[in-house]
């Protein structure tokens, strides 16, 4: 076995549970962000 596949693998390897974490965190920082803006640019527009 060669360097490269083992540090791949281990690159692969992170938690789910992390990295669902950091997913839905950002899902909702993002989500947010875009609401805002929006309610924002509707509150400007009337």
């Amino acid at each position: 076995m060669n360097p490269q596949h083992t540090t791949s693998h281990n690159q692969v390897n992170i938690p789910y549970g992390y990295a669902l974490r950091i997913f839905f965190g950002w899902s909702i920082l993002y989500i947010g962000t875009l609401v805002g803006f929006i309610k924002l640019l509707h509150h400007h527009v009337i």
